[in-house]
C-alpha cells in the first residue's frame, strides 16, 4: 500500500470518520502488510492532525500526534538509511525533498527512524521515516531516480501477496 503527500488536515473531518478505512490500515500495518507513507501519508497514520484548534482522530499506527504550524518546511534532503525498511535492505545514501506545514509531537523516544539526515529536518533531531512493522512512513520525498527502492517495495509487495 502506499499512501502518498497531500493535505490530509485539509479533509481532517472526513479521514477521521472513515473508521472502516483507517481500522483496515492499521490492521494491515499489524499484519506485516508492506505500507509505504509520505508526508500527508505520515500525518494519516499518527494518531491525530491538529488543524486551526480542531483535533481529528487518524489512524493511530504511530503513537504521535501531528499539529499543523504556520511554518513552511521545504527542504531538499539528503542522508544515509539507518534502519534496514521495506524500500532497502542495505544502509546507503539517499536524496528527497520535504515540504510542509506540520510537525510531530510525543514522538516516543524508542521510536524506530529509517533514515538519518545530513540535509533536511525530517521529524525530529534530523531522524526521518517511522518504522512499525512493515510500515515506513516519513515526511520526506525520496527519489527513486537512482536507486532500487521501487523494486524492492514492489518485490515485498509480490512476496505479502504470495503468502
Amino acid at each position: 500500500l502506499y499512501i502518498g503527500g497531500g493535505f490530509p488536515e485539509i479533509l481532517g473531518n472526513n479521514l477521521s470518520k472513515n473508521q472502516i478505512m483507517k481500522k483496515s490500515i492499521k490492521k494491515l500495518s499489524e499484519d506485516n502488510f508492506p505500507i509505504y507513507a509520505e508526508c500527508g501519508g505520515l500525518m494519516y497514520l499518527t494518531k491525530s492532525i491538529t488543524n486551526n484548534n480542531k483535533k481529528y482522530k487518524m489512524v493511530g499506527l504511530f503513537d504521535a500526534e501531528t499539529v499543523m504550524t504556520k511554518k513552511m518546511r521545504l527542504n531538499y534532503t539528503k542522508g544515509k538509511l539507518s534502519n534496514k525498511n521495506i524500500l532497502s535492505n542495505t544502509l546507503h545514501a539517499f536524496r528527497g525533498h520535504e515540504f510542509h506545514y506540520s510537525q510531530l509531537e510525543s514522538v516516543p523516544s524508542d521510536s524506530k527512524f529509517a533514515f538519518s539526515l545530513e540535509i533536511g529536518e525530517g521529524i525530529i533531531n534530523q531522524q526521518d521515516g517511522l518504522i512499525q512493522n512493515n510500515t515506513l512512513a516519513s515526511y520526506g520525498h525520496l527519489y527513486f531516480d537512482s536507486s532500487n527502492y521501487a523494486e524492492i517495495f514492489v518485490k515485498n509487495c509480490l512476496n505479502e501477496s504470495r503468502r
